[in-house]
């Protein structure tokens, strides 16, 4: 009786002990989110077709040295000349005085020829590189997120815009200022007057603070209509560049 009683107490206590550990599993478990088919970006894997298992080449080994045999001579190894070392041309001092080069672009200067666009604000006109002036489209790898909270690539829809009605067209531009090595201008192209104020009218961009009173309007009512990355939420395309610099 004894001896069916501790065995029943020995029972009682692995049983405890296992629903102790069962519980402690359970409670350091994570709680994962299901996953919601369209909640991130599809990436495309890249290939590995062809790729070596390691890409590391066996080192060629070096030849063996001969051991030295009683009355055998061994050849003395070439002395190895040292190149001559030309001196260094001293650099020319620094003259305060000079004056830095004057931009290329200055405020109305014109110009004008066939363009290619970048990003949603940002093309080339002719050979030089021409950033909207007053208003900023989001980054070409910039996504935004719809009113039910799924990503999608705003930066290239916005590019696509700026392509249907400029991309291989006569654009016409004034320089308001120069912008890195190319310019911040005013452009027209044929139908359309200011193809920064276009862009805002259809939610693709968002005055900066150059733009603010010109656009201003312009980007209440396409926030108003809820157009373009104005359907959901976005993150300022200032604020993107300057993360993903």
């Amino acid at each position: 009786m004894m001896q069916t009683r501790l065995i029943g107490v020995a029972f009682m206590a692995v049983f405890a002990a296992t629903q102790a550990l069962a519980q402690n599993a359970a409670s350091t478990t994570p709680d994962y989110a299901p996953f919601e088919a369209g909640s991130a970006p599809a990436v495309r894997l890249p290939s590995t077709m062809g790729v070596p298992v390691t890409g590391v080449q066996p080192k060629p080994s070096a030849p063996a040295i001969p051991a030295e045999k009683p009355g055998m001579a061994v050849p003395a190894k070439p002395a190895q000349m040292k190149k001559p070392v030309a001196p260094k041309a001293p650099r020319p001092a620094q003259n305060p005085g000079i004056a830095a080069a004057a931009p290329r672009y200055t405020a109305g200067m014109a110009i004008a020829g066939k363009a290619k666009v970048v990003d949603g604000s940002v093309l080339t006109v002719g050979s030089v590189a021409v950033r909207l002036e007053g208003a900023d489209a989001p980054g070409l790898g910039q996504d935004c997120k719809t009113a039910a909270g799924l990503p999608w690539h705003c930066g290239e829809a916005a590019r696509r815009a700026l392509a249907e009605v400029a991309d291989g067209e006569r654009v016409s531009c004034v320089v308001a200022k120069q912008s890195g090595e190319g310019a911040s201008a005013t452009c027209s192209v044929r139908g359309i007057s200011d193809l920064a104020r276009y862009m805002v009218e259809r939610g693709f961009a968002v005055p900066n603070e150059q733009g603010r009173r010109r656009y201003g309007a312009a980007s209440a009512a396409a926030s108003s209509s809820r157009t373009g990355i104005w359907t959901g939420t976005f993150e300022a395309p200032w604020t993107w560049r300057i993360r993903n610099q």
